[in-house]
């Protein structure tokens, strides 16, 4: 650091303490942060700043950060997380930080950066501000600490502790600043009474030096300082991990949605796949109702519900949110397999937690991957080895489908090109009317369509190919050809 820079910083850094700066805001004002806020006077001293024994500690609320820096802040927020009993609660010892700071917060950065500008002139942006925000130099102060006290590690996919700071000043700020620049504040409905509050967003936006107005620029910095009632007070909360448990499950039933159907608050049908195998698992990851619980629930594909799922069954994935747990077991994933099958519809194996970043393969060649679906098809009059040989065909072909009038209010009208891979049908032993026809399709083909061709929106259908009417009585899933999630080794 050459001897005009440590000039400049012993500049600021005396501006700073004479207008009741602390020692951390007057560090991030320099650009301090990371390791270097936790040891602030080593870190001044190589910036050539001396901090006088007596003059490390400020009475009176910081006008800065409201002494949100403050020992006794810091160690108030330490203690309460210290007792561990809402950590403790939650099967996982990793957590995160978040921050809930006052929007008031941010005008007192503006008004510091303001002062500095007045003082120091072109030497200090308009633009870019210069210090390290709150929130960075509270993580970089609290993340150490946190991880010593709790014995845990710091992990984006841990526990979730939000610190929510409040000030008393947030009000007195507000009337002030909504005399000079009102677009910074917003309606909001609450308890059915309008509220005009400050917007984060908007400040942000607004709140530039290089922005103001002369007028406006002066009636921020009449904005009244800190007083003792501004002191920031801190609120803890906890929320557990959102955790992916993935598995492959099968469904039994003709009866039986894949998620709750229910059209204008009538259900259509009594239950669904999605909400028997949250019946089981729920349970094992969260003591809160079902209802309560924030769950997603997505799978590769969805069969009606009056087609089976058979086979190796349907990849899908629960994403549960505020988990107590962030694991499963082969032995506890197999009990809950084993009390989802007594439902007799459904079936789930290969039960396991999966990291978010595999999530996505559930919906990887959501368009390409292959599918096999087994159909009992009716024919006219009775099958013919002519028909029978139309209806085993070796070689792909493509198919172009009209959006079947069953899906229109939900799905776009088009013509959609969809590969047939083949085709392979044998005679049914219960009647020679009747015709078992395995076929593997591209993803996304409509397959009782594909028999029968819907008044020739799909084009061509085996129903053209073999010249004759064909009826499609029922339709199993049989296959999809998506390796995942990774087997279960039930064994361990």
């Amino acid at each position: 650091m050459d001897q005009k820079e440590e000039s400049l910083n012993c500049k600021i850094f005396n501006f700073l303490r004479k207008d009741g700066c602390c020692l951390i805001c007057c560090l991030r004002y320099l650009k301090g942060h990371g390791k270097e806020l936790l040891d602030v006077k080593s870190s001044l001293e190589k910036r050539g700043i001396v901090v006088p024994e007596d003059g490390q500690n400020v009475v009176h609320p910081c006008p800065c950060c409201l002494n949100l820096f403050s020992e006794h802040c810091l160690y108030e927020t330490l203690c309460r997380i210290r007792k561990k009993d809402d950590f403790c609660k939650f099967f996982c010892e990793k957590f995160v930080l978040s921050f809930c700071l006052p929007v008031g917060l941010d005008i007192r950065q503006l008004i510091t950066w303001m002062k500095l500008i007045g003082e120091f002139g072109d030497v200090i942006s308009k633009d870019e501000r210069m210090d390290t925000t709150p929130k960075d130099a509270l993580r970089s102060i609290l993340i150490p600490q946190i991880c010593e006290c709790l014995k845990a590690e710091y992990d984006r996919e841990g526990v979730m502790i939000t610190l929510t700071y409040r000030c008393e000043i947030d009000a007195d700020e507000s009337a002030a600043l909504a005399k000079i620049k009102p677009e910074c504040f917003q309606q909001k409905k609450e308890n059915k009474k309008i509220k005009t509050e400050l917007n984060r967003t908007a400040v942000e936006k607004y709140l530039v030096p290089s922005r103001l107005r002369q007028d406006e620029w002066e009636g921020i910095l009449k904005i009244p300082q800190a007083c003792e009632d501004s002191f920031v007070a801190v609120e803890i909360t906890y929320t557990g991990p959102t955790v992916f448990v993935a598995g492959r499950y099968q469904k039994f039933s003709r009866e039986l949605s894949q998620t709750p159907w229910i059209l204008q608050g009538e259900r259509m049908v009594m239950n669904s796949v999605q909400e028997i195998i949250e019946g089981s698992l729920v349970g094992y990851f969260t003591d809160r109702p079902m209802k309560e619980s924030k769950i997603c629930f997505s799978a590769s594909g969805r069969e009606d519900v009056d087609v089976r799922c058979l086979g190796r069954g349907r990849p899908f994935v629960l994403e549960i949110t505020n988990s107590y747990i962030s694991d499963i077991s082969p032995v506890a994933g197999r009990a809950i397999e084993e009390n989802i099958a007594k439902s007799g519809h459904v079936a789930v194996t290969h039960l396991q937690v999966v990291d978010r970043a595999e999530v996505v393969r559930i919906k990887e060649g959501e368009e390409s991957k292959k599918k096999m679906y087994r159909a009992l098809c009716l024919l006219e009059s009775p099958a013919t080895v002519e028909i029978m040989e139309k209806l085993n065909i070796s070689e792909e072909f493509t198919v172009q489908q009209f959006t079947p009038i069953r899906v229109l209010h939900r799905r776009a009208l088009m013509t959609r090109p969809r590969i047939i891979y083949s085709v392979k049908a044998r005679l049914s032993k219960d009647h020679n009317c009747l015709l078992v026809i395995d076929i593997q399709t591209q993803a996304g083909t409509y397959v009782k369509e594909l028999v029968h061709g819907e008044f020739g929106r799909t084009q061509p259908s085996l129903a053209t190919i073999i010249g004759q009417k064909i009826d499609i009585l029922s339709l199993d899933v049989t296959d999809i050809d998506l390796d995942w999630p990774k087997p279960v080794n039930y064994m361990h």
